[in-house]
């Protein structure tokens, strides 16, 4: 079974660096991830090869 991440196109070696435009190293993006709920879309950004690649996910429940 493939992970959310895989289908969405993100691959191990990449580098998480923002969720719907909050940088990663800021603190908000764990409230923001706290106020998801299934079925919310949201953008993730990554590093690959030194290019950003934006991908829409969808949160799914626990």
């Amino acid at each position: 079974m493939c992970s959310i991440a895989f289908q969405a196109g993100i691959r191990v070696k990449y580098t998480l660096i923002g969720i719907d435009g909050i940088d990663m190293k800021d603190q908000k993006v764990i409230h923001h991830l706290m106020d998801l709920h299934p079925g919310d879309k949201l953008k993730i950004s990554v590093l690959r090869d030194y290019k950003r690649i934006d991908r829409q996910i969808t949160a799914l429940s626990n």
